[in-house]
């Protein structure tokens, strides 16, 4: 069933929580995904300079040095047709005031399950295309 949300995109994962950041990658990985992993925003944009091409971010909204929010507005100065999904333990109502509206991104309630993360990846990746004729 997970088989459908496989993927060779490349991901930046940016979160405080080593738990978090660990089952990401696992699950990312296993399913094809290219993984880098920041522990907080500043390192994500390192990362980010580092590789050069990132396909996707996916972000805590609340993080030490630099919210989720503002290192979305980052980097899509950079790269305007970057996808994003934001993730966070509290519901999309209670995040309002992080800045989260107008980044176009989509979110994803923690705790998450691996079924939840890998389609949420897969359609915020897909958003847009032409659907695959097959």
């Amino acid at each position: 069933m997970l088989q459908k949300y496989r993927g060779i995109e490349s991901i930046l994962v940016a979160d405080d929580e080593p738990l978090v950041l660990s089952l990401a990658r696992m699950i990312l990985r296993n399913h094809g995904y290219q993984v880098l992993l920041a522990k907080d925003g500043k390192e994500a944009l390192d990362l980010h300079q580092q590789s050069g091409h990132v396909d996707l971010l996916l972000t805590d909204v609340i993080m030490p040095m630099m919210t989720g929010p503002e290192l979305a507005h980052a980097l899509k100065q950079e790269v305007s047709d970057l996808r994003c999904v934001f993730m966070s333990g509290y519901d999309r109502e209670q995040i309002q005031t992080q800045g989260v509206e107008g980044l176009g991104c989509d979110f994803l309630r923690k705790p998450f399950t691996p079924h939840a993360l890998l389609k949420i990846v897969r359609e915020t990746l897909d958003a847009d295309k032409e659907p695959d004729p097959n």
